[in-house]
């Protein structure tokens, strides 16, 4: 797994071996890369889906609903919408020991993370636990900006 997360820059087929070889989603190694390689490579992208997903194989669904929205730009004045109840995005890499420098533009023009947020935060309790500290002012910044994406596709 080191090999090919190191040599070949693959964290892809570091998982799937991981997954082929200890037959769980549980084991140290998966969780290893997911924790080393995954996570630091979402926050350098700006990857939300990556993010959200490693989190929810951690079980940390709570951070993988929250991922989604957070440091949503406000559109009037373009500074970031933060509640006391939002974990912003250089915060959850700490908690990982990711570099704030490192964190990479999030793509806030997927429309497909509405719907990504829409399933998840009513998954699992501690899912709707981390969708509960999303601020209604945060989570209505993000529908509006979902429909800004969609009038400028003309859907």
């Amino acid at each position: 797994m080191n090999v090919c997360v190191r040599q070949l820059g693959d964290f892809q087929l570091a998982i799937a071996l991981a997954r082929v070889i200890e037959q769980t989603n549980e084991g140290p190694i998966l969780q290893s890369t997911l924790k080393n390689s995954v996570l630091p490579t979402a926050f350098q992208t700006g990857n939300r889906w990556l993010g959200s997903w490693a989190f929810w194989l951690l079980h940390r669904r709570d951070l993988a609903v929250r991922i989604l929205l957070v440091h949503i730009q406000s559109p009037l004045d373009n500074e970031a919408v933060l509640t006391r109840f939002q974990t912003p995005l250089p915060d959850i890499a700490a908690v990982f020991g990711i570099l704030v420098e490192e964190i990479g533009e999030p793509h806030y023009d997927d429309p497909s993370l509405a719907l990504l947020f829409s399933q998840l935060r009513s998954k699992t309790l501690q899912a709707v636990q981390g969708s509960c500290e999303i601020s209604g002012r945060l989570e209505f910044n993000f529908v509006l900006q979902m429909a800004r994406v969609f009038c400028r596709m003309g859907v």
